[in-house]
């Protein structure tokens, strides 16, 4: 419980807390047994260490949307539905609306801040 509930104190604990939350989701079975709900508790510890203490570098929402493109294989015409202009925004000439990118969040699953420059 002590790994789920304590906050972490250091870059040293977040890696053995990372480590001890793997062991445990490869152990789940299933989205609602015990060891994937003790696994996504030391997340949400690991979460809060990362928000607090880590800085993460600023990347502009346009290159945003390209790498998580690539990483997903995903190509501009499968994203016409969200923005008809996805050329101009993936080479940074047309802004990212506040329309498109809570739709781009719902479709790659990561935070809209994402996409808000």
């Amino acid at each position: 419980m002590k790994l789920t509930q304590t906050p972490i104190q250091s870059e040293e604990e977040i890696l053995e807390r990372a480590e001890q939350m793997d062991e445990i989701l490869d152990l789940s079975t299933s989205d609602n047994d015990m060891y994937f709900i003790f696994g996504n508790m030391i997340a949400d510890r690991i979460e809060e260490y990362e928000e607090k203490y880590l800085e993460l570098p600023k990347v502009e929402s346009h290159e945003m949307l390209s790498m998580l493109m690539k990483n997903h294989n995903i190509k501009p015409s499968e994203l016409v539905n969200i923005s008809g202009d996805i050329h101009e925004i993936i080479k940074g000439t047309r802004n990212i609306s506040k329309d498109q990118a809570k739709k781009f969040a719902n479709f790659f699953n990561v935070p809209i801040k994402v996409f808000i420059n």
